[in-house]
């Protein structure tokens, strides 16, 4: 387990110890699972290294749980749902945490992960072969990439989180991924 991969060194020694068969676990500060990439590209790891070295990477942000003692439905305002994330079906629910003593009156109880998973196969591993562009690489990794706006429309259509704590813990470009349809 390494901390966090901050510098070229650290990285440098995560690499190699994967190389040697061990599982490596680390943290690195990137907007999303592919972004990855040329941030360890950044710290000078060499494309091949990553290539045979990287298995997979979850991109996470945690949010607020709507309390599930007082959530109740509750409609979003319609232009800031017009501008952050589209029309979404008409059938589609929304909720919030109304306060109550379990939750001291804020609404929410506790946190979650949002979660975005990306497993390079063997054409995404190609492509970090021969020095593809990253937007070759990233578009080809959409393929495989289990991405954190179909997380996030699972958790809103369940209840679990709500707009407002969306609003707050993601980029506006994740928003605008997401694609609300009724559960």
């Amino acid at each position: 387990m390494v901390g966090e991969i901050r510098d070229s060194e650290t990285a440098e020694l995560a690499f190699r110890a994967a190389q040697t068969g061990h599982l490596v676990l680390s943290t690195l500060h990137t907007n999303d699972a592919i972004s990855a990439l040329p941030r360890l590209q950044d710290l000078g790891v060499d494309s091949n290294l990553i290539a045979s070295s990287l298995l997979g990477v979850l991109a996470q942000r945690l949010v607020r749980e709507v309390c599930s003692e007082c959530r109740e439905p509750c409609a979003p305002p319609v232009e800031l749902l017009a501008e952050l994330v589209g029309v979404p079906s008409a059938d589609f629910r929304w909720y919030r945490g109304q306060g109550c003593a379990g939750c001291h009156y804020t609404g929410y109880r506790g946190r979650m992960i949002l979660a975005e998973l990306w497993s390079p196969n063997d054409a995404d591993v190609m492509l970090i072969t021969r020095g593809a562009t990253f937007e070759e690489i990233r578009q080809s990794a959409d393929k495989t990439t289990l991405p954190m706006a179909d997380d996030v429309a699972e958790k809103l259509g369940q209840g679990r989180t709500n707009l407002e704590e969306l609003i707050r813990a993601l980029p506006h470009s994740a928003l605008r991924q997401l694609r609300l349809t009724a559960l």
